[in-house]
């Protein structure tokens, strides 16, 4: 076992957060007063069940044991890594902190990425992506902001000059997959072009990947980030960082197939739905969703492709027997077959 998830066995989240943050019960989880900005509501919550935490107001923070040291601590992960180690008497290796701060390093690319693209959204050369964003998909200030949605211009290297004048190598933004390997040799380019831009987090709200939803005839229409060692479709399930809250509120989480599927309802006040990003539901999904939720709805495109996935992945659904993860959890999986798509506006 690595020093990391040793560490995770032996501190308890809730416990060592309850020290310096005022918990209260709310459901299943804790809830305070956010530490990192100040706030009347509480928005700050600890999940008891996974060791992590996550702030739903304006500071957006969120991580697992170790980021809530470094944010409070002001630290990076090594020292975040040393503090912990010594409160639970483990002995540290080099290459967990190694691991880890790649890992890191990646996503902080990522997020600068992210940055960039949104100020492009807000920016002279926004405005086609703002009226497709506004007008067509009829998303609001407060949504755009939300899903930090951005704009990518049709220009091939200016992410990339962007993150070189912020210190990121050629080297680490290819393999974080916001670029992309020039075929006759030259300087890497950017891989998203001409593409409204929506981020990808894990379940912890750490970015790892990208999306991009192109304007125009082009093709593909949507584009991931590559499979890297941060972000991996087959495991990863798009807002289930922001869904989370009302899914293990509700006891039901709605799975949809692409990214709009999920920012159109949510706006209209349906906060429990992810996506699966155009792939198919894979075991690893079905782990993530029945660690949040007792009852999972499948709310697939209305074709024949559609409903064949919701078929594929109801099965598997109801067959998902790892008692470890579902507990005492009741099991249902139900297809949404309505005649429209759950956005109710173009795909």
């Amino acid at each position: 076992m690595d020093a990391v998830t040793e560490i995770k066995r032996r501190i308890d989240p809730a416990e060592y957060i309850g020290r310096s943050v005022k918990l209260q019960k709310a459901g299943r989880n804790l809830r305070a007063l956010c530490p990192f900005h100040t706030e009347k509501t509480p928005s700050f919550y600890v999940f008891t069940d996974r060791g992590s935490w996550r702030c739903f107001g304006s500071c957006g923070e969120g991580g697992d044991i170790f980021s809530f040291v470094q944010k409070r601590e002001n630290v990076d992960f090594r020292e975040a890594l040393r503090i912990l180690a010594e409160e639970a008497g483990v002995e540290l290796s080099a290459r967990a902190a190694e691991q880890r701060t790649r890992a890191e390093q990646l996503s902080g690319i990522v997020s600068a990425a992210v940055d960039f693209y949104e100020q492009q959204l807000v920016g002279d050369g926004g405005a086609e992506a703002r009226a497709y964003l506004t007008e067509t998909r009829g998303l609001d200030a407060e949504t755009i902001e939300r899903f930090h949605l951005g704009w990518a211009p049709d220009e091939w290297r200016l992410l990339r000059d962007y993150l070189l004048g912020r210190g990121y190598s050629d080297e680490d933004a290819l393999a974080a997959g916001v670029l992309h390997e020039s075929d006759s040799g030259g300087a890497p380019y950017d891989r998203f072009r001409g593409r409204v831009i929506i981020p990808i987090a894990d379940d912890r709200g750490v970015y790892v990947g990208l999306g991009g939803r192109i304007l125009g005839d082009g093709e593909p229409k949507y584009l991931n980030s590559p499979q890297s060692d941060i972000f991996d479709k087959g495991r990863t399930l798009y807002a289930l960082d922001v869904a989370g809250p009302q899914a293990r509120e509700t006891g039901t989480v709605v799975v949809v197939e692409g990214y709009l599927d999920v920012i159109g309802p949510w706006q209209a006040g349906f906060r429990n739905l992810v996506a699966t990003m155009g792939t198919s539901l894979t075991e690893q999904h079905a782990a993530r969703l029945t660690r949040f939720a007792s009852r999972v709805v499948l709310a697939m495109d209305p074709d024949s492709a559609g409903m064949a996935a919701a078929e594929r992945a109801g099965s598997l659904l109801l067959n998902f027997d790892s008692p470890e993860s579902m507990g005492a959890a009741q099991r249902s999986a139900e297809a949404i077959t309505a005649n429209v798509d759950l956005d109710l506006r173009v795909a």
